[in-house]
């Protein structure tokens, strides 16, 4: 694709398709947004306790349609149903509010895509849940998969005003980012040598509780992780307790190497020792290492669709094959004209695709 086409017939996409959640709605949003293809979703979340539409959701579509200047029928809690029709993607400064404790980096995830495409610089303050269950931690996002982004071109940061944890919530990311012209590929198909495992950062935080807390969880993490790597640099981040604070902690570690996107977290939660939250984080950072694949499986869903969009060939190596990336690639295949391949190998799971090259055509 030379150039975004104003395609107008619509995407029909079946909301409860293999793992039926939130990732059908935040790439089917995005990639609407940047081929200006209609969508309409189905069935969304149908097989899940609370089905239909939820706030975090609500705030990733809405924000999605603030920047593309689109159309929304359906955007109400509890709904089955959407059809969200964009028009153009404008840069600008935007703000959202999940409300709860709802992840932040979700929310992202139908906003980045979009914003690489957009005519100008973007930026975005998002509030609700920076570290909570079941979504990447902002640090893991910011370390771990915006560098790569940077490699193919698109420059974009995160900077966490105020962590917020489950139940209150009440986090402050700040989102910024500069348009692509067009993406390049990236080929992380090469397994692990001894030469990668020089360095391992992290980030410890707490808030609200005693600052031994975050020393804790990275002294844990370090004794765990420095027979294997050179060097353990985790950095502390304490916030005192106040009347408005949330409160929490947990530990993000990723493997710092040109040739890898690897990570982990760990969060902590009442009766749950620090030493545990910070062995926690590193088990899991060891075990994807020694698989010696280059990305883990939280990564390799996430980079599929920049992939799908860039010019030329991408593939990375997973240790596994994740029903996210499966959900996505069946999501990617639908609004672009591209095919993934995937394949065995004896290191893990190789995944490929010849990118359709999309170009930005408001780039300046």
């Amino acid at each position: 694709m030379n150039e975004l086409k104003e395609l107008k017939e619509t995407v029909h996409v079946d909301g409860s398709f293999l793992e039926g959640g939130g990732q059908i709605l935040r790439s089917s949003v995005a990639l609407s947004c940047i081929t200006k293809q209609p969508v309409e979703i189905n069935n969304i979340r149908a097989e899940r306790r609370n089905p239909g539409l939820a706030a975090q959701h609500l705030t990733g579509i809405g924000l999605a349609a603030k920047m593309s200047k689109a159309s929304v029928e359906g955007l109400r809690p509890g709904s089955k149903e959407l059809i969200f029709s964009p028009e153009k993607i404008a840069g600008g400064m935007y703000s959202a509010n999940v409300g709860t404790a709802g992840s932040i980096t979700l929310v992202l995830q139908s906003a980045v895509p979009v914003a690489a495409f957009s005519d100008s610089k973007t930026n975005v303050m998002i509030s609700g849940g920076t570290d909570v269950l079941w979504s990447p931690p902002v640090d893991y996002t910011s370390n771990v998969v915006f560098p790569v982004l940077s490699k193919m071109g698109f420059s974009c940061s995160l900077k966490t005003k105020k962590r917020g944890y489950y139940p209150r919530g009440g986090g402050l990311v700040k989102f910024w980012c500069l348009p692509a012209k067009e993406l390049k590929p990236v080929d992380f198909s090469l397994g692990l040598k001894e030469k990668d495992f020089k360095v391992v950062r992290g980030i410890s935080h707490c808030a609200g509780l005693p600052e031994d807390i975050a020393e804790r969880q990275a002294k844990s993490a370090g004794k765990a992780l420095e027979e294997v790597f050179g060097d353990v640099i985790i950095d502390i981040e304490a916030a005192p307790k106040n009347r408005s604070q949330t409160i929490g902690s947990g530990i993000t570690l990723w493997l710092e190497s040109k040739n890898a996107v690897i990570g982990s977290s760990s969060l902590g939660a009442q009766g749950k020792p620090a030493e545990k939250v910070g062995a926690e984080a590193a088990e899991i950072l060891k075990k994807t290492i020694e698989s010696k694949c280059p990305v883990d499986e939280h990564a390799s869903d996430q980079l599929l669709i920049f992939m799908a969009l860039a010019r030329g060939r991408s593939c990375l190596l997973t240790d596994v094959l994740s029903s996210h990336s499966k959900t996505n690639m069946y999501i990617i295949e639908k609004f672009l004209p591209v095919k993934f391949k995937t394949e065995e190998t004896d290191c893990g799971i190789l995944i490929s695709v010849e990118g359709a090259g999309v170009k930005n055509p408001d780039f300046k």
